[in-house]
């Protein structure tokens, strides 16, 4: 299984809840996602900021790709 970063954000204008999943970075394991994250958390956030100045990040995880599948079925009616 893969493990990608998922952002869990609020849209600013219309103050719904969006995600951002970084495709970029792509790991075997949950635990080195979590160490990767915690070593960059804190410039993943400020990355976000700058890429999408309309958001505020609520928290950022590691997730499957199996449950990145579902909360975005669940929030826009599809699929990764």
């Amino acid at each position: 299984m893969s493990w990608y970063i998922l952002a869990l954000v609020t849209l600013l204008e219309t103050n719904k809840p969006d995600i951002k999943i970084n495709m970029s970075v792509k790991f075997s394991t949950k635990e080195t996602c979590e160490k990767f994250l915690y070593t960059y958390k804190d410039i993943f956030k400020i990355q976000l900021v700058e890429l999408f100045p309309n958001i505020k990040v609520r928290e950022i995880m590691c997730i499957d790709s199996k449950s990145a599948k579902e909360i975005q079925k669940q929030l826009y009616g599809t699929k990764i």
